[in-house]
């Protein structure tokens, strides 16, 4: 049963939904076959019994606890769970149109204007107005709306066939111009950080015309076209440290305009900024991608469903490491390592404090950490190796070091599962380490680790070659 479409739509439902979704395919309007309805049922009171016997039972079970007098039929029993899907889909559907701003109340206006019931349509649009009012962000989505309900109005005024002016359209052209470029600025943004990553150069239509729009400052005052334009601005003039801090002051000044998830976005943006200003060599930007993190954190705006990304819990740690902001990391690890996938936490709970400790230089607990590690992720299981590799380095362990090496290379070129383009830095490193063993502080190692494409802990190999 878990593998099933139905499984995997009722596995999302809260407790509320599960009883919502039982009244919904009770409704004669939206669902008139009585099979359906004692399938659904039978599920929910397993459900409500104890979830697990739900994903434990197979289908042949399910169908003998719904019609135990019928003999079991694979075909007829999956086509019934296919439509129950349908309805569940159906569902979800209706769930997100009623909370959807004023788009019920809308459908239902154009409804009433086309059969001429005057009376309605002034209620309607009355409780559309009130709506609009109380919405609580200023994005996009809301200038549609707003531009629909101006349009209906106009639909309205022209259907009464008055002879008088009316502003109705005009301002649904307003609104249409506003949620026309907010949402072209978002589609721009978007399209031009992934041609970044993707190193693909389309043009893109509109691009220089909008790019003038914001320029010019004439929506200044607009939330959404004030932080998108001032992120347009960003990927397009990358080297023009204004637009960043023009980004900075409009998202602050601008964030209650918008939702969770466009703020995630916000905050993406300006990490992906600061990640690209330090490749380039402003390290500076490690402080300001740090504070990002941070307010980010402080929000719950890198949390989803309470449960924060393995990517980005390193890349905080490694950041904070690299400004040694050692006790700030220890909260982080401690705070945030249970909010981690749960098959992630046991590993990086203990390779990330085994770094921290390398760097605090406390090296024995360092290696008590890399001791309790069980690797069942590849990438901590040849980290690990690197922290040894440069604790054995620093404590002058040649044996265990040269030993080391050996075995950290045999492993690279024996495992066919780890890809060319993550085994290259490693092997890498341990070509330039065993030379810097063998030969000491040379001006042609610099050079070589210097112009490696590909390396790992470049920082540190250039500082212990400066110290030898």
């Amino acid at each position: 049963m878990q593998n099933t479409k139905l499984y995997k739509i009722l596995s999302t439902f809260s407790v509320s939904e599960w009883r919502q979704f039982r009244d919904f395919i009770q409704s004669p309007f939206f669902n008139k076959k009585q099979e359906l309805i004692q399938l659904y049922l039978c599920l929910y009171q397993e459900k409500k019994k104890h979830y697990e016997s739900v994903t434990n039972l197979d289908k042949s079970s399910i169908h003998r606890l719904v019609f135990p007098k019928d003999a079991y039929d694979e075909k007829k029993f999956n086509h019934l769970t296919s439509q129950l899907s349908l309805l569940a889909e159906r569902f979800l559907g209706q769930l997100v149109y009623e909370q959807a701003g004023i788009l019920m109340e809308y459908h239902q206006t154009q409804a009433c204007v086309d059969r001429s019931l005057h009376k309605n349509v002034k209620q309607l649009c009355r409780k559309m107005e009130k709506t609009l009012a109380t919405l609580p962000y200023r994005n996009a989505d809301f200038y549609n709306q707003q531009y629909l309900f101006y349009n209906l109005n106009d639909q309205y005024f022209t259907s009464q066939k008055i002879r008088k002016f009316d502003n109705n359209l005009f301002k649904a052209g307003q609104q249409f111009d506003v949620y026309f470029l907010s949402n072209k600025l978002a589609l721009l943004c978007a399209t031009l950080e992934r041609q970044g990553i993707f190193s693909h150069n389309d043009r893109i239509p509109l691009e220089e015309e909008i790019l003038a729009i914001v320029k010019s400052k004439q929506f200044q005052d607009i939330p959404a076209i004030s932080v998108y334009g001032s992120i347009l601005l960003m990927l397009k003039e990358e080297n023009e440290v204004v637009h960043y801090r023009d980004f900075r002051t409009n998202f602050k000044h601008h964030s209650s305009s918008f939702s969770t998830s466009e703020i995630q976005l916000f905050y993406q943006y300006a990490i992906n900024y600061c990640t690209r200003k330090i490749r380039s060599g402003h390290k500076t930007y490690a402080e300001e991608m740090l504070e990002l993190y941070q307010e980010s954190l402080a929000g719950g705006y890198l949390l989803d469903h309470d449960q924060i990304s393995p990517w980005a819990y390193k890349n905080i740690i490694k950041l904070g490491l690299g400004l040694k902001r050692f006790e700030w990391v220890e909260s982080f690890i401690r705070e945030f390592t249970p909010k981690l996938p749960e098959d992630k936490k046991q590993d990086a709970f203990h390779f990330n404090l085994a770094d921290l400790y390398y760097h605090r230089k406390a090296y024995d607990e360092a290696l008590q950490q890399l001791n309790i590690l069980e690797f069942s992720d590849v990438h901590y299981k040849l980290d690990a190796r690197v922290i040894l590799l440069k604790i054995y380095y620093e404590t002058k362990e040649y044996e265990a070091l040269h030993s080391l090496i050996s075995s950290f290379r045999i492993f690279l070129l024996r495992h066919s599962e780890i890809t060319k383009s993550i085994k290259t830095p490693y092997l890498n490193f341990l070509s330039i380490l065993n030379r810097m063993l063998n030969q000491g502080k040379t001006a042609s190692i610099e050079v070589r680790i210097k112009q490696t494409s590909l390396l790992s802990s470049r920082s540190w190999l250039l500082a212990m070659v400066e110290a030898r």
